[in-house]
């Protein structure tokens, strides 16, 4: 896709199929990132929640209210999503071929889950979402932006595969710490002031 106005307009019209599975579906992580620094993305990230009993009910829905075909919608190896494995919320990966860029659907295990992906992602830069036409930073997102550190969310390590390749993408604009370290960063600038 040639700018990030174009990605945002194949964001909407996504998520208006998806609306019809969930209203809460959502854009969540690098895309609305990409966008709030003025970046391209490189793929979306959908997160919903569909009461379909199996995965072939939930591709047939999916393509559906996408239209296109079952066929365009294809399971993630379970390699391929250890970038998600500990993300106890996330059910299943499916990635949606048909779209001028990637997109994946990632469905959740319960309802409330819709509720909670973003706060359960793992390091601080990745809480940000896409609803509504609009980019919703979360406050840790925002303490990472003010004080360039990125922090892990609890149970996860910064050797895990996802906080690495987040340290590899932003280690020349951030550093790493904790979100105390992040505070206290945030309280002595106010200081200064």
């Amino acid at each position: 896709m040639e700018t990030i106005e174009q990605q945002k307009a194949l964001a909407d019209r996504i998520l208006d199929g998806l609306k019809v599975i969930s209203p809460y579906a959502i854009l969540a992580g690098g895309a609305p990132r990409d966008w709030y620094f003025n970046e391209k993305a490189n793929d979306l990230d959908f997160y919903l929640y569909t009461s379909a009993m199996t995965l072939h009910a939930a591709k047939k829905q999916l393509a559906k209210v996408l239209g296109i075909d079952s066929s365009q919608i294809k399971t993630k190896s379970r390699i391929d999503s250890s970038l998600y494995a500990t993300m106890q919320c996330l059910r299943t990966i499916l990635d949606v071929e048909g779209f001028d860029m990637p997109v994946q659907i990632m469905l959740l295990n319960k309802p409330k889950d819709e509720f909670k992906v973003v706060d359960v992602m793992s390091t601080s830069i990745c809480k940000i979402f896409y609803h509504e036409g609009k980019i919703i930073p979360k406050q840790e997102f925002m303490l990472t932006v003010k004080t360039k550190i990125i922090f892990l969310d609890e149970g996860y390590s910064w050797s895990d595969p996802h906080p690495t390749k987040i340290v590899n993408r932003f280690k020349h604009k951030f550093t790493t710490a904790t979100k105390e370290r992040a505070m206290e960063r945030l309280l002595d600038s106010l200081a200064e002031v």
